[in-house]
């Protein structure tokens, strides 16, 4: 179901989308080409845009708040990373390839 709150509607971009009956998308959500949004899933853009790539599937009971970034899933939700975001990706990276040694070295000294 789609919802308008005052100015902000729901864009649905192109053909194809499929939108489950009790899914919810609300506000400023654009919906790309062929986007699927399953039974339960409830998109929001109450203060931000959410966009939402073109063949994305968004899965059943899946809640996704304004302005959000889902990095790597299949149909790209879409929004420019901060600087932030950057620095805390790359170090969490850094950080689990760092573990990721250190459980391997455990590992090699068992034998």
């Amino acid at each position: 179901m789609l919802y308008r709150m005052g100015k902000r509607i729901p864009e649905l971009r192109g053909s194809g989308h499929f939108i489950g009956a009790n899914a919810a998308v609300v506000d400023s959500v654009i919906l790309e080409n062929n986007v699927s949004v399953w039974f339960g899933a409830v998109l929001r853009g109450d203060n931000e845009v959410l966009h939402v790539g073109a063949n994305a599937l968004v899965t059943e009971a899946k809640v996704i708040p304004d302005n959000s970034l889902v990095p790597s899933s299949l149909g790209k939700i879409l929004r420019s990373l901060t600087e932030d975001e950057i620095v805390s990706m790359h170090a969490n990276t850094a950080h689990y390839a760092e573990n990721a040694a250190h459980c391997i070295a455990e590992l090699e000294a068992l034998d």
